[in-house]
């Protein structure tokens, strides 16, 4: 009687530390997914902020590109009218 007491608690023990280590287990399979999530998302994040650079960038370009155009066709006109005056 004694004896299957004791086998008993042994096994409730023996129960509780192998959910404990589950539990502990599966706790750090969460937090490494969860920190893998984070770091792909922080990688995401500076591949997007680099492509919103390049693409200010870009856009600069092409306006100082038109303004440079502007200038050329208006001085362009400018010749051509006073070419047709000659």
């Amino acid at each position: 009687m004694l004896s299957t007491l004791i086998f008993s608690e042994y096994r409730k023990e023996k129960e509780n530390l192998t959910d404990f280590i589950s539990k502990k287990r599966e706790m750090f399979l969460l937090e490494y997914s969860l920190s893998v999530k984070r770091d792909e998302i922080k990688k995401l994040d500076e591949i997007a902020r680099q492509r919103e650079e390049k693409l200010r960038v870009s856009e600069k370009m092409l306006e100082e590109n038109a303004a440079r155009f502007d200038a050329f066709l208006k001085n362009n006109n400018m010749e051509t009218m006073e070419a047709t005056r000659r």
